[in-house]
């Protein structure tokens, strides 16, 4: 009986992936540990590369079916790695790099012209992310105990997370996009931070930025070219919003230390706009805000200090 290790099991599916299409080029190096890597292409002009000197039971896995698709996986440092990699369609780029920890990463891209970014250190960190379109793409970065989950569904859609806890802490972020042109920018700095935000529509742009301890940012914007920019630096803190129709601005920022500040903003309809200002510097105390426009032109300012 013929008995191989991982890597010589991974190095002869590589090899014979390679051999199975045309002008497809695959490569693999793997040391450590119970180390398993696969690679699997259809098509042609596809490339795959697979790094893993891991020490523990990391595992990575490629598929790309098409023409033109490009992706790696970097796995440095050990303990429990894996990353699953999916791409179906033309011209799809996907890199994701790993060290370290409890880590795990799931991608997938299906349409053409599809970018994945990923990287992850230290803590246990985990991202999935899809893509279900054209033109899209997603850019994460999480270090330490993180978690992101993205989703995007359409075309020419953008989104970007940054997400980093301390003091032991976790952080999840959840963007999810239906629709086209969409972007969003996220970043949080918490001990436990959460931000869950829905772009459902045309040309929706949203900023968000949260650090502190215990910050909660949710909301969705459904419609055409709607804009949300909220930033948070506040020991616990919470927004909520919703905006639905078209041309609304919100912009809400929470400034302080020890605040407990909390806001509720609905918008309904056209060209609305809305400022919710809350700051408390030092000083401990608990404000709430809570604003609701319906109709076209709706202008309204609300400033706590």
């Amino acid at each position: 009986m013929l008995n191989m290790k991982p890597l010589a099991v991974a190095i002869l599916i590589a090899v014979s992936s390679h051999a199975l299409a045309e002008m497809n080029s695959a490569q693999l190096l793997q040391s450590g540990n119970d180390n398993i890597g696969a690679i699997d292409q259809q098509g042609s002009g596809n490339y795959a590369y697979l790094q893993q000197e891991a020490q523990d039971n990391s595992q990575a896995t490629i598929t790309q079916s098409g023409v033109s698709n490009s992706a790696s996986v970097y796995q440095m440092q050990g303990f429990e790695n894996t990353t699953h990699v999916t791409q179906f369609g033309d011209s799809n780029t996907l890199d994701i790099s790993m060290t370290g920890s409890a880590d795990g990463a799931i991608a997938s891209s299906i349409g053409n012209n599809n970018s994945i970014r990923s990287e992850q250190y230290g803590g246990v960190s985990s991202a999935m992310l899809t893509q279900v379109g054209d033109n899209n793409a997603i850019d994460s970065s999480l270090q330490s105990s993180t978690s992101a989950l993205v989703s995007q569904t359409g075309n020419n859609n953008t989104a970007y997370v940054t997400a980093s806890s301390y003091r032991l802490g976790s952080n999840q972020t959840e963007v999810t996009q239906n629709g086209d042109d969409n972007q969003a920018t996220t970043r949080i700095t918490s001990q436990f931070g959460n931000i869950a935000l829905t772009q459902d529509g045309i040309g929706n742009l949203a900023n968000i930025s949260s650090s502190g301890r215990s910050t909660r940012v949710s909301g969705v914007s459904t419609g055409q070219t709607n804009t949300v920019d909220i930033s948070q630096d506040i020991e616990t803190g919470s927004v909520r919003f919703e905006q639905a129709g078209d041309g609304n601005i919100l912009a809400v920022n929470q400034e302080g230390y020890s605040g407990y500040y909390q806001a509720d903003v609905t918008q309904v309809g056209i060209a609305n706009q809305a400022t919710l200002v809350q700051s408390a510097g030092e000083q401990l105390g608990t404000s709430s805000a809570a604003l609701s426009q319906t109709g076209t032109g709706n202008i309204a300012t609300v400033i706590q200090r």
